[in-house]
């Protein structure tokens, strides 16, 4: 006749392993109440429900990305929005052209 094995009961087993630890919480002298904050403070730490005010982002300005063309031709003044708008038109291809981007 095979032998029966008992079911393991799992606290007799932590029992056993930490014997010399105090067994749960210590509940005596312990106030509920000292854990809740006030309505008022949240210790600084943000919360969903807070609201969002949206930052006003900086562009970044300056020279980061550049093209730098050389040899275009000569025009006179009342021409260098045509000149500017075909730059424009060429360049945009590749990547943004900032209004007022473009410096003759």
């Amino acid at each position: 006749m095979a032998a029966v094995a008992e079911p393991i009961d799992e606290f007799e087993v932590a029992r056993q392993l930490f014997r010399d630890q105090p067994a749960g919480f210590p509940y005596e002298g312990f106030d509920i109440e000292e854990l809740i904050l006030p309505e008022d403070d949240d210790m600084d730490i943000r919360s969903d429900d807070d609201d969002d005010e949206e930052e006003e982002l900086e562009t970044e300005t300056g020279f980061g990305s550049v093209i730098v063309v050389d040899s275009l031709p000569v025009v006179p003044e009342d021409k260098h929005e045509k000149l500017a708008n075909v730059l424009r038109k060429i360049y945009s291809q590749i990547g943004n052209v900032r209004e007022g981007g473009i410096f003759m």
